[in-house]
């Protein structure tokens, strides 16, 4: 990464694309990092799933930068995102540090996109903060909290190894585990010395599981009133048509279910079918193909 006008630049392995400018916002004692795609349009925020970061969503964030501001946050716990261990990490306090991220950016109101744990904190922005918000997309995401996720973030603290000697070494261990590298390896982060770490904090993934697991978000969807259109990965462990459908029913404006043949990261796994059934909903107006 080049430092340039005193803001970083971020290089992804994945390619020569459109690069972010790498910025923070101040939310009380969470310093919040974003990446800043820039762009003419209205803001569109991203919010990245559990064990994510803002980097994973270069693969339609310079695409969807033709139509709009783009900025992807670093939910906290997660990427340069602070981690304070007095912090909270409830809804309405992830949600408020997606406040402060348009505040920064001067932006009074937002188009959303949350992926997974950035859908439920989507939902709270949204009902929380309904002025801030025009209409979003919830990617692959349940309503249901999972009762058995702090324990699962437990063990998963427990017997992750805290450190690689190198990247390679790291994606091996991903690869060995059935994870997907391509995702997955976007979370492990080159220190000083030469290690490669996680770019989490594991005692955040277990408050943010606890919170998930606690409070679901069948209570808060009535209150969204601003437009929703929800992605659903078919492969994906999150639903069933079934359980989609349901919960396309406790939106007030829902704009329906569009199906992907993907796993869980949707955006990563089919970016121009992404693109092309995003850009419509989120510019309304029709679009015949979007422009990669």
């Amino acid at each position: 990464m080049a430092n340039i006008g005193g803001e970083r630049r971020e290089h992804w392995f994945g390619g020569d694309l459109l690069e972010p400018l790498s910025k923070y916002a101040d939310n009380g004692s969470v310093r919040v990092h974003y990446l800043d795609w820039g762009g003419n349009g209205p803001v569109l925020l991203l919010l990245h799933g559990m064990r994510g970061r803002a980097r994973l969503w270069a693969s339609v964030a310079p695409a969807l930068a033709r139509y709009f501001h783009v900025v992807a946050m670093d939910v906290r716990g997660h990427g340069w995102s602070g981690r304070p261990a007095d912090a909270a990490y409830d809804r309405r306090a992830l949600a408020s540090d997606a406040v402060a991220v348009l505040d920064a950016v001067g932006a009074d109101k937002a188009r959303v996109i949350g992926h997974s744990l950035g859908g439920w904190i989507a939902i709270g922005l949204a009902a929380h903060y309904p002025d801030r918000v025009e209409r979003l997309i919830l990617e692959d995401i349940g309503l249901e909290g999972d009762p058995d996720a702090p324990a699962t973030y437990e063990e998963r603290a427990r017997s992750t190894p805290r450190s690689f000697g190198s990247l390679q070494e790291g994606l091996d261990w991903l690869r060995a585990g059935g994870a997907n590298p391509d995702w997955a390896g976007a979370s492990l982060e080159r220190q000083p010395g030469g290690a490669w770490t996680w770019a989490y904090d594991n005692e955040a993934l277990i408050r943010i599981a606890r919170e998930t697991a606690a409070v679901s978000c069948w209570d808060l969807a009535p209150h969204v009133t601003k437009p929703v259109l929800l992605f659903w990965g078919t492969k994906s462990w999150i639903h069933t048509a079934e359980s989609v459908e349901r919960m396309a029913g406790a939106f007030p404006d829902c704009h329906g279910v569009v199906p992907f043949e993907t796993n869980h990261w949707i955006h990563k796994e089919a970016p121009e079918s992404y693109l092309r059934a995003a850009l419509p909903f989120l510019r309304d107006a029709p679009l015949s193909e979007p422009q990669m």
